[in-house]
């Protein structure tokens, strides 16, 4: 054996391999650490200051570190009204099949364990953590694994289920599943209709085992999986089993098996089946073929986006396809995820199948805890935003794909991470928008709203409200109770609320609306204590807005009696602050389609005006719509405190004023009510406001 012929042993079958011949360990180690890196295709030793820089850069990454088991249980364990499923292998214990055609003993940990890195930064093998390389032929595996997923919020599995003419492999966990009825943990069924090949992606190259479908067959499968169907543990919509078929469009008649299914079901069990199919291969629309949902399943149908710096390769052989994580994720969240038919989203932790592919594999470099929990957050936004409770289904991919680098289980590098960025996605949602401090007084029929991030800009307004002669009621969103003194300083009658800080001034104001709008107001003004620290001019700006909308001498009840007094006004904004949004769309785009789609709003053709700066006098009954389409705190759970654009409080800013105006409102500024129109003209000035 030539020097070459143990470095490519090294290199295909992984260290694990060479400890059939322990001679060969240390050349093996060696060809690992040099697999690491490349120069001129040609692998290359560099230094061991080089090799902790490496590490120190890739491996101790802030976005990688993990949370361990004790810290992770400090989380947001709140109910929530979605529902999340991860796909689940059972691959993971021996069976006579896979020994006989992939060696004694094979399970997807052989494959797992024998990948090496194909490229400097890849990060193989993925190795597992708390529950190590475990054997699902037995129950007790299943008990952790339930009970670790319970903990962080995932609802059930979708267990991939081998059915081939009447044989079953890899049925040992259901079936054990099935006869522990302690296991008190959901499933559903997802039948992996493909061929069984040895190139692991179903094509019809060396086929192991067969599909052969029919009539018969359809009948044989329902009557044979009914019995997990029916168990009181199975997961349901509506009550509703649901059954998920992998590939549809393998099935010869797939709209005729369906049928058959449920004729089956309703005539023998008295149930309806709830019917999905998987947008793997084909992107089958499943009201065609009689089914009641899709299920997106990245990577596969979504467009991801390649990995563009080069990569040190240390074999010319290598043929892989490489992505980027963060990349794909920021293009799918810059999506509008629609469909004229159900679909339940889908997302993935990461992806990588060089245990099965090697070096022709599929790569997602750069994945990380905190992008997939973005990601997870914008699919469970989307469907509880598009589909009522009982439908609002979001799907992992997966629970434990080892070998395809799809995992939420604990892992050596990641620890608990996955799971507790799974858990901050799901957990958020239904928490209380806000807290009442002090319940104040009610007695006038205007009224301002305040949100006080910056507590000592309060003083301010409150010399401003006086001198602008108006009798009004207070209410003021706080982020700290602390605050609440600092309020009743200057309204001792004000009606105070604690809100989480999130989404700006934007999610308190939405959090409260619907209380104030209960009061019948004739007309509320919109303030927050901005002070816009990106900008050079930020105080000088506020001021502008404030006194524009709270002038004094008389000036400010003469412009709400005219405003209250026009049954066409909805809002009224301080001048030269309402251009037209095709000026300033930002990198709002794809959060006003959401929100056109959410408040059921006509096109947004960028015509429309808003109201920049977000403070301005309203009717209530102009914002209706928010009520019957609510956005909620948990809504905002992403949106960065820092950011200037792109965030959905910001797509919200330049949506309100398309609420009012498709409603037959319109919005006028002060100084045309005053006879007076002003321009704000300080120095520093962006451009941002222009001539109407």
């Amino acid at each position: 054996m030539t020097v070459k012929d143990i470095f490519v042993r090294a290199y295909n079958k992984g260290i694990f391999a060479c400890k059939k011949y322990p001679f060969l360990m240390p050349f093996c180690r060696l060809a690992r650490r040099i697999l690491f890196y490349r120069h001129q295709k040609q692998a290359q030793l560099i230094s061991e200051a080089e090799m902790i820089a490496w590490n120190r850069e890739v491996l101790m990454n802030p976005a990688y570190c993990h949370k361990s088991a004790e810290e992770s249980r400090v989380m947001y364990k709140k109910p929530h009204t979605h529902q999340v499923l991860a796909f689940y292998l059972p691959q993971f214990h021996a069976f006579p099949e896979n020994d006989q055609w992939w060696g004694k003993g094979f399970t997807e940990w052989t494959n797992v364990t024998k990948c090496t890195p194909q490229f400097v930064g890849h990060e193989q093998p993925n190795l597992p953590a708390d529950l190590g390389f475990y054997d699902l032929s037995h129950s007790k595996v299943m008990y952790q694994q339930a009970g670790l997923a319970k903990q962080y919020g995932i609802d059930g599995f979708c267990v991939y289920y081998y059915w081939f003419a009447g044989k079953t492999l890899m049925e040992t966990p259901l079936q054990n599943w099935l006869a522990e009825p302690e296991l008190d943990f959901p499933l559903c069924l997802c039948w992996a209709n493909e061929n069984w090949t040895r190139r692991w992606d179903g094509q019809d190259q060396e086929i192991l085992i067969a599909q052969e479908h029919s009539d018969e067959d359809d009948l044989a499968f329902i009557k044979h999986v009914a019995q997990y169907l029916l168990d009181p543990r199975y997961f349901t919509v509506d009550g509703n089993p649901v059954l998920v078929v992998y590939y549809p469009s393998l099935l010869p008649d797939v709209k005729a098996t369906g049928q058959r299914w449920r004729d089956y079901m309703q005539a023998h069990h008295q149930t309806e089946l709830h019917l999905m199919c998987v947008q793997s291969r084909d992107m089958v629309d499943p009201k065609a073929i009689g089914f009641d949902g899709a299920i997106e399943f990245p990577p596969v149908g979504t467009q991801t986006q390649p990995h563009l710096a080069p990569l040190n390769i240390p074999f010319p052989g290598y043929d892989g396809y490489v992505r980027d994580y963060p990349q794909t994720v920021s293009h799918i969240l810059n999506e509008t995820p629609k469909t004229h038919y159900y679909r339940a989203r889908g997302v993935m932790p990461g992806w990588d199948n060089s245990p099965r592919r090697q070096h022709n594999a599929s790569v997602f470099v750069n994945s990380n805890p905190d992008d997939f929990s973005k990601w997870l957050h914008d699919a469970i936004l989307t469907m509880r935003w598009q589909y009522p409770k009982r439908e609002q289904l979001t799907f992992i991919n997966a629970w434990n794909e080892w070998a395809e680098g799809a995992f939420l289980e604990p892992s050596r590098r990641l620890g608990h991470a996955n799971l507790y960025a799974a858990s901050q996605a799901i957990h958020h949602w239904d928490q209380p928008c806000k807290t009442l401090l002090s319940e104040g007084l009610q007695k006038h029929d205007k009224a301002i709203i305040i949100h006080a991030y910056y507590s000592d800009v309060l003083e301010q307004i409150a010399m401003l409200v006086e001198q602008s002669e108006l009798e009004l009621d207070v209410w003021v969103t706080v982020s700290k109770p602390d605050d609440v003194e600092e309020v009743q300083k200057y309204w001792p009658d004000a009606r105070v609320y604690q809100v989480p800080n999130l989404g700006r001034d934007v999610a308190p104001f939405l959090a409260v609306y619907p209380e104030l709008k209960s009061h019948a107001y004739q007309a509320v003004l919109k303030l927050h204590t901005k002070k816009s620290l990106h900008r050079e001019d930020g105080n000088e700006w506020r001021d502008y807005l404030y006194n524009q909308l709270l002038p004094d001498e008389g000036k400010a009840q003469q412009a709400l009696t005219e405003f209250i007094g026009n049954s066409n006004y909805g809002m009224l904004a301080p001048d030269g602050h309402t251009p037209a949004l095709k000026y300033f769309w930002g990198s709002n785009q794809n959060w006003i389609k959401r929100l056109e789609l959410r408040f059921d709003l006509s096109a947004i053709n960028g015509d429309e005006v808003f109201v920049a700066g977000t403070m301005f006098w309203f009717k209530p009954e102009v914002f209706a719509s928010l009520e019957s389409f609510p956005v909620q705190c948990g809504d905002f759970f992403y949106d960065q405190s820092n950011q200037t654009d792109g965030s959905l409080a910001h797509a919200l800013e330049r949506v309100f004023g398309v609420i009012v105006t498709q409603q037959g409102y319109e919005i006028e500024q002060m100084g045309n009510l005053l006879g007076e129109s002003k321009r704000y003209s300080a120095t520093k000035w962006s451009g941002f406001l222009i001539d109407d």
